[in-house]
């Protein structure tokens, strides 16, 4: 089987003992252990939503499993809740960095919405941009779509209304999609989680 660039460069890296622990636990005790710790700072919403996800088990589940595929059946790199939370804190000091310096992000350009949100959008978009690691490494980015899809409109259920639901939700698919390695990003969030996946790797 021929492996894509990327997946060869993931091999060649060693594995941490963290990771390669995490595998070794049941679904339940794995789940047990992952709390993230992502900065919210003033952000309400963020706040919001990191509680959220520190108590949902799917999630969580979804980490375990891509994490189990990627270390044990595939023998490459982390790919559990500890890579996105280091994606998610990359992705949110990048995007705070770049904003202190006045680079606004794209929520705020085209739609209007304020700096807090993108925020939302690069935490959500780090958070759910491997879980198709859960179906298959192949065209993992495309079953992490499918999936995010759902769960981030429950996570986001109450922190947005229709029509700026929409577009935070399409915006978090966007960072999703353009991680692949021909992937291109449209958008400041999506470069801004681009560079933090690869910043892990």
């Amino acid at each position: 089987m021929a492996l894509d660039k990327q997946t060869e460069e993931r091999i060649e890296q060693p594995v941490s003992q963290e990771a390669e622990l995490d595998t070794r636990l049941t679904p339940a005790q794995a789940v047990e252990r992952m709390r993230l710790k992502v900065p919210a700072r003033g952000n309400r919403k963020l706040r919001t939503l990191l509680e959220r996800v520190n108590k949902d088990k799917q999630l969580k589940a979804w980490w375990h499993v891509a994490n189990v595929n990627a270390v044990v059946r595939m023998q490459i790199n982390d790919h559990s809740w500890v890579h996105v939370q280091i994606v998610a804190n990359i992705a949110l000091k990048l995007l705070r960095q770049l904003t202190k310096h006045g680079v606004e992000p794209s929520l705020v350009t085209d739609y209007g919405l304020e700096r807090e949100d993108a925020e939302v959008v690069v935490t959500l978009g780090a958070l759910l941009h491997c879980i198709g690691m859960a179906v298959h490494r192949d065209g993992h980015e495309d079953f992490s779509l499918f999936l995010a899809e759902p769960k981030q409109r429950q996570l986001l259920e109450g922190l947005y209304e229709e029509p700026e639901l929409t577009v935070i939700a399409s915006e978090v698919l966007h960072t999703i999609t353009s991680h692949r390695e021909y992937g291109k990003p449209l958008t400041l969030e999506a470069g801004i989680v681009r560079v933090a996946d690869a910043l892990d790797m």
